[in-house]
């Protein structure tokens, strides 16, 4: 991975990116992975909260540069360069931008997720990118629960879900292996503010090691 540790995938928002000429281009605001193994396989650029906010608006094209990981010459702190100027990057609407079994984690962000008994266990709200590229998601509950546990009104329960649990998609909703009570989730851990994350990567990484060690279950 260009990051080399662990990282959840809000926290790759603070990378900036430039081209070969040195000129910032945006930063990184979302990845695009393999839809067999998680593997991610780019980067989606973004420019100022402005852009994106007209973008989201539909006030100007949603043409947000895309960055194929091979294309990363260095690191540097919290900037990567790139090895080619702006304009050799193809962007979100050309079609040749992505390959046949490379999608977007946006399209995936909100959607549920079914365990193997149909089952819903819950949505995606984020998810973590190893250093191996392999994507793990991150599953939450609605906009308003998710709310309620963000200012401690109910205790906030997270679910891990390694990337090898992933045994396919349906429509915009992915389908499980295992059953609800195979997943770990984060009941009883303090993830919230700068430990939090640090916490959900650490667990996300026992749960791809072993998926046996705690049981999902709610209060």
């Amino acid at each position: 991975m260009v990051i080399s540790v662990a990282t959840e995938l809000r926290d790759l928002q603070h990378y900036d990116v430039y081209d070969s000429n040195n000129e910032k281009i945006g930063n990184i605001i979302d990845v695009v992975f393999k839809t067999g193994d998680c593997s991610v396989t780019k980067f989606v650029i973004g420019g100022s909260k402005f852009e994106e906010l007209k973008e989201k608006f539909g006030l100007k094209p949603d043409d947000d540069p895309i960055v194929p990981l091979e294309l990363v010459e260095r690191k540097e702190g919290k900037k990567i360069f790139l090895s080619v100027p702006a304009s050799e990057l193809k962007n979100k609407l050309q079609e040749e931008a992505f390959a046949l079994d490379e999608v977007i984690f946006e399209k995936f962000k909100g959607k549920e997720v079914i365990s193997k008994d149909g089952e819903m266990v819950g949505r995606v709200i984020t998810g973590i990118v190893h250093s191996d590229n392999r994507l793990n998601f991150i599953l939450g509950d609605s906009p308003v629960k998710e709310f309620a546990e963000r200012i401690g009104l109910t205790p906030d329960i997270d679910i891990l879900v390694p990337n090898h649990y992933i045994a396919g998609y349906k429509g915009e909703r992915l389908m499980l292996s295992v059953g609800k009570e195979d997943l770990i989730t984060t009941l009883g851990r303090d993830i919230l503010g700068t430990e939090g994350a640090a916490d959900r990567v650490h667990l996300n990484k026992i749960a791809s090691r072993d998926a046996q060690i705690s049981k999902y279950s709610y209060p």
